[in-house]
């Protein structure tokens, strides 16, 4: 596994070998396409194997990903969205 740090965040991009949890966010001030492709390249930072399925209505995003829960909010704050865990 290569690591690249990006915001202090190790960065997975070859294969998962752990077992890839569901993380649900709320990302309050995502409202619109940018903001939900904001919101993907910032978790690609951190993990680009990683699925999302977004609820732009309830303004949630369910992330399958080996990077915990902190570690998508922190990527999440660090592309300027706070995020909190559902």
């Amino acid at each position: 596994m290569l690591d690249l740090p990006l915001a202090g965040i190790p960065r997975k991009t070859v294969n998962h070998h752990e077992e890839m949890e569901m993380t649900k966010l709320n990302v309050p001030e995502m409202s619109c396409g940018h903001c939900k492709a904001a919101v993907e390249k910032a978790v690609a930072g951190v993990d680009d194997l990683a699925d999302l399925e977004f609820d732009m209505d309830a303004r949630t995003v369910a992330i399958e990903s080996d990077i915990d829960a902190a570690g998508l909010i922190a990527a999440l704050k660090a592309e300027g969205y706070e995020a909190t865990a559902v």
